[in-house]
């Protein structure tokens, strides 16, 4: 991963079984964003999106004003915000070949 010293962009490999990937865009303040895997209780809270009760978290990324993270599909993910933060998602389908 990179290091912090001024804006980034973060490609993360390791698609697997949901139909969409997020594109997060950071337009003001600073948050944490774990990845990780599901755990617990999964339901399927609409066409190709998970949520449950629980996750592993793998990893954790800093974002921050101007920072681009690309989520593949099929990572389990959650955004921790402490005060002020405003991003845009897009929600990209996956292409399966």
């Amino acid at each position: 991963m990179q290091e912090r010293s001024s804006s980034k962009v973060l490609l993360l490999v390791k698609p697997r079984s949901r139909d969409w990937h997020d594109l997060y865009v950071v337009l003001e303040g600073r948050a944490k964003v774990q990845l990780g895997e599901l755990s617990g209780q999964i339901e399927e809270v609409s066409v190709g999106e998970l949520r449950s009760n629980g996750m592993k978290v793998q990893q954790e990324i800093e974002l921050a004003e101007g920072d681009i993270l690309l989520i593949p599909a099929g990572v389990a993910h959650r955004t921790i915000v402490d005060s002020f933060y405003l991003q845009w998602v897009f929600k990209i389908a996956r292409v399966r070949g």
